[in-house]
């Protein structure tokens, strides 16, 4: 494991012999494995990944896009859920 330090975040990230990397996981089974929150038994769903391109003042809103991973059904059985949230968010900068 690997610890990268940028902008006082610290980024945990494993990369195994195959080249895959995880976020948030110890064994990543792709290219990019992405594990979030545990799972529960209710209907919910948890950001997982949030890609945005920043704004320009006056000129472009900031483009967001998140997918949200869980269940539409309760229970242990209950089937997977993904939402894709896609939204144009008014960009705020400091004067």
């Amino acid at each position: 494991m690997v610890d990268e330090v940028c902008d006082n975040l610290t980024v945990n990230k494993l990369s195994n012999l195959l080249g895959n990397v995880g976020i948030g996981t110890n064994d990543p089974q792709a290219k990019l494995t992405v594990s979030g929150p545990n799972a529960t038994v209710n209907i919910e769903t948890e950001k997982i990944l949030r890609l945005w391109s920043m704004g320009i003042p006056s000129v472009k809103n900031t483009n967001c896009a998140s997918l949200c991973l869980g269940a539409f059904e309760q229970g242990i059985s209950g089937r997977a859920r993904l939402d894709i949230n896609l939204s144009g968010i008014l960009s705020s900068f400091p004067e």
